[in-house]
């Protein structure tokens, strides 16, 4: 007994990854703070500008090469695994600590300085240089003060133009494509809560077991899109972009039935490319194998690769930022190919990320722990 116990003991500060031969739980690697998160964000980050550089560069989405491949864009997928990550670190944010008042705040403060200050660089100080208005007729314009509003509240739909900017781009008028998939964003942020609470007020499994709550509602959504017609592409994007989320954040929700092995990841990665190969294979069986994926990355590979936390999250900053800096070089010819766009706009815009997370985000962050 006495020798039983010592290797337990062993085993319990033995490291995860150097115990090959067991499967460990995800409730196991979730309960410390060491993942990868922050590196995969900036990756999905760095893929969307890489696949907005071709459609901004040549004018048209479709010249970029996965998309000629797949149909679908490097950047599509990017904004698939924003999603899936997103719910499951909001899922785990709410868990652990359930005050709505607190989600609440740390939501607020997570989204908006940032986008606030990137909208107010881009309207007076963005917009002035590039348009091809007097600055008077600039400032005149309504569309400046309903582009702002808009873009800072986010319950409406994006405004994407400023008056006379970018008329001349390959790709058309937009100033900022990339803001369309945070309204959505910010729905799920809502949608999670209200479907947990409403779950504890229907029965007390439900109560019990929030995982069933977000089962039904993952299920729920999941018919609706593939036996209900309709021609909005706004529901067509709420459910596709649903089930990304609360996939993620099932899988959070089941974490301790979930073991994180090479099997399960390599069946996943299969799965993953056949529903991708296959168009008709269900959204939401694509999701939750690419949920399993991005967690397995997060947590499973360890090493030199966790020297990347030591790199603060410019993730948030490299997506709201790229847009306009990216149509800018284009607007001044600055890059004969799209190779040296894609330089060009990284370095641009990784400057603008740390400005925004060392000067806004980071003391946000610092606010609402303060407001706590």
């Amino acid at each position: 007994m006495l020798g039983l116990l010592k290797v337990t003991h062993y085993l319990r500060k033995l490291p995860i990854d150097r115990c090959p031969g067991l499967t460990m739980m995800l409730s196991s690697y979730t309960a410390g703070r060491e993942n990868n998160f922050n590196l995969i964000r900036f990756i999905a980050a760095f893929a969307v500008l890489v696949s907005h550089s071709y459609a901004i560069h040549f004018g048209s989405p479709e010249l970029e090469p996965l998309h000629h491949l797949l149909g679908r864009s490097l950047g599509s997928f990017a904004v698939d695994i924003f999603f899936v990550t997103s719910g499951f670190l909001i899922y785990s944010s709410l868990d652990r600590r359930p005050s709505l008042k607190d989600y609440a705040i740390s939501r607020f403060l997570r989204i908006y300085p940032g986008l606030f200050i990137m909208i107010l660089i881009t309207v007076f100080a963005l917009g002035p240089i590039v348009t091809n208005l007097s600055t008077t007729d600039y400032f005149l314009s309504a569309q400046i003060l309903e582009y702002t509003f808009k873009n800072s509240i986010l319950l409406f739909r994006v405004n994407y133009e400023l008056p006379g900017v970018f008329s001349e781009n390959p790709l058309g008028t937009a100033v900022n494509g990339s803001l369309w998939s945070l309204p959505f964003e910010l729905y799920m942020y809502i949608t999670l809560p209200i479907i947990i609470i409403s779950g504890k007020h229907v029965s007390r499994k439900l109560k019990e077991s929030p995982e069933y709550s977000i089962l039904l509602f993952l299920l729920l959504i999941s018919a609706f899109r593939h036996l209900v017609e309709f021609n909005s592409l706004f529901i067509h994007k709420f459910l596709v972009l649903s089930e990304l989320f609360f996939s993620g954040a099932l899988i959070y929700s089941i974490r301790k039935s979930i073991p994180i092995n090479y099997s399960y990841f390599t069946a996943s990665l299969a799965l993953a490319l056949i529903c991708i190969a296959n168009k008709e294979t269900s959204n939401v069986i694509f999701s939750l194998t690419l949920s399993y994926i991005i967690v397995w990355i997060s947590y499973k590979p360890a090493g030199i690769i966790r020297r990347f936390n030591n790199i603060e999250d410019y993730s948030y900053g490299l997506y709201i930022y790229a847009f306009p800096i990216q149509q800018t070089i284009t607007h001044f010819d600055i890059a004969k190919n799209v190779s040296t766009h894609i330089l060009i706009s990284f370095i641009f815009t990784l400057g603008f990320a740390m400005l925004s997370w060392k000067i806004v985000e980071k003391r946000a962050l610092t606010l609402k722990k303060n407001l706590k």
